[in-house]
């Protein structure tokens, strides 16, 4: 956040209908879609490693148990009455948390992502000071020289009136005006060019100007060496290498993950049976253990992937 500041703070922006502050500049960027959609991914996967974490909700069952057909009478069999179950998967396994972190770790990731492409529009908007500025000082020189070359020209034409000059001098000096001309107007072109960059990058329908200022450049100078001094800070910010850091960090856990998806979870019931007590054993209790066999070829298949 910190270069990102920097690039921006050496702009100085400003609309041809209402000025553009430089806050409002870096509140563009932050807001822009394409930085925006990764940030939201990001957010949106950390909420979804909560649920991958999650064992699940337990499970409620009511059931109406040996009925008979004919009445529904709940007093003539002493197999009838009312079941309520509890039941609720449990890992064996620390597969669940594993899955969690994996996918804070890819949440990071589109979070990484996000944020190196808000410093890539705050680059761009760098390279556009810099590109205007040279433009700018070329534009400047080319009109002094069209001035030069246009006030020779009165004279030349005096002269050759005066038969102190050919008119080939003169017709060099059109030819080098002429090309004069042919220069500043791409020049224009480039500068109306950049002008309609800068508002497409911003999402503003008009953008007018975009000029650095010799101060911009000593604070651009001073944030570098102050970076360089803090090494530590200067890596966390490698917006791309963090980004791969954590996307190794996802594929691994995820591999594991897939691995101790062999181990499979309980489902344990408890059950409790409300009867008519005609045989004088009054109410039933029960309890229930089931999990799966992993003989399918979906769980190797989902190891193989990972590993992949």
């Amino acid at each position: 956040m910190q270069v990102l500041c920097a690039f921006i703070l050496i702009l100085q922006i400003s609309n041809s209908v209402s000025a553009m502050t430089l806050n409002e500049a870096l509140l563009s960027l932050e807001d822009h879609k394409l930085v925006q959609s990764h940030l939201d991914s990001a957010k949106g996967l950390k909420e979804f490693s909560q649920a991958q974490g999650s064992w699940g909700d337990p499970k409620l069952s009511i059931s109406a148990m040996n009925f008979p057909r004919e009445n529904l009478s709940r007093d003539d069999s002493m197999m009838t009455g009312i079941q309520i179950g509890l039941s609720q998967k449990i890992a064996l396994s620390n597969k669940y948390g594993l899955a969690k972190e994996a996918y804070k770790d890819k949440a990071l990731v589109k979070q990484y992502v996000g944020m190196q492409y808000q410093r890539e529009l705050a680059y761009g908007l760098w390279e556009m000071a810099i590109e205007k500025t040279r433009l700018k000082e070329v534009e400047k020189i080319l009109n002094e020289n069209l001035r030069w070359l246009e006030s020779n020209l009165k004279i030349s034409k005096q002269l050759y009136r005066n038969g102190k000059i050919p008119q080939q001098a003169i017709l060099d000096i059109q030819i080098r005006r002429g090309r004069l001309k042919g220069q500043i107007i791409n020049i224009s072109h480039s500068i109306s060019s950049l002008h309609y960059r800068l508002a497409s990058l911003l999402g503003q329908e008009e953008v007018d100007e975009l000029s650095v200022s010799s101060d911009d450049w000593i604070f651009l100078k001073n944030m570098k060496n102050e970076i360089e001094k803090r090494s530590d800070q200067a890596v966390k910010s490698d917006f791309k290498l963090e980004k791969l850091k954590h996307n190794v960090k996802y594929s691994e856990t995820q591999l594991k993950v897939k691995e101790r998806n062999f181990i499979p979870d309980l489902q344990i019931g408890l059950n409790y049976t409300k009867r008519n007590d005609r045989d004088g054993l009054g109410d039933f209790v029960g309890a229930s253990v089931s999990f799966d066999l992993p003989t399918s070829d979906m769980r190797y298949a989902q190891r193989s992937e990972a590993y992949y």
